[in-house]
């Protein structure tokens, strides 16, 4: 019996250290996805927040080619039918933004507020909301964006625009909006 408890307990005894030695291994590569998965969050974040912040400052059209070469690859795929007429590419998103009008300095002006912001593996989405332009019939407008990331820039883009229609009867719930 003695012998049986002893076998039992050696046995107990190579399953753990087994564990102890599999286990950060294991970990290791969860901790990894988790950093690259926070890094590419991060920088769809700060793509954002360059277009943002050149909006505001009424130098888009001049800043779009520096914040294309610092967050894009090359080649750069768009999957939106709103630029279509512009080309699905790097060079299609650059004529979207040359080709609007001058913009003036607005330091007020309100960026979108940013819903959610999720990642799996190279892809991140991220959620916006932004109130309607005045005379809309939509009070809200909610955008989807889907990113691919690879080597540290952004490769391709999804994206999908929403209107919330006011609330009502049988009317859609309108998400938590975080700032």
């Amino acid at each position: 019996m003695k012998l049986m408890n002893m076998t039992g307990s050696l046995r107990l005894l190579g399953a753990i250290l087994m564990m102890s030695v599999l286990a950060p291994a294991c970990m290791t590569d969860a901790i990894a996805a988790t950093t690259t998965e926070k890094a590419n969050k991060k920088l769809v974040v700060e793509f954002y927040a360059a277009l943002n912040k050149a909006e505001a400052a009424g130098t888009l059209k001049q800043d779009i080619g520096a914040i294309a070469d610092r967050f894009l690859q090359p080649d750069y795929l768009q999957h939106s039918g709103r630029m279509a007429a512009f080309g699905s590419g790097r060079d299609g998103f650059l004529k979207l933004f040359q080709q609007m009008p001058d913009m003036p300095r607005n330091p007020n002006a309100k960026p979108p507020a940013t819903v959610a912001v999720m990642a799996e593996g190279d892809k991140v989405m991220l959620l916006t909301s932004r109130d309607a332009p005045p005379g809309s019939p939509d009070r809200t407008i909610f955008t989807f964006n889907m990113f691919r990331v690879r080597d540290g820039k952004l490769s391709e883009h999804w994206e999908e625009v929403s209107p919330v229609m006011p609330a009502g009867p049988g009317a859609p719930a309108t998400p938590p909006v975080t700032h």
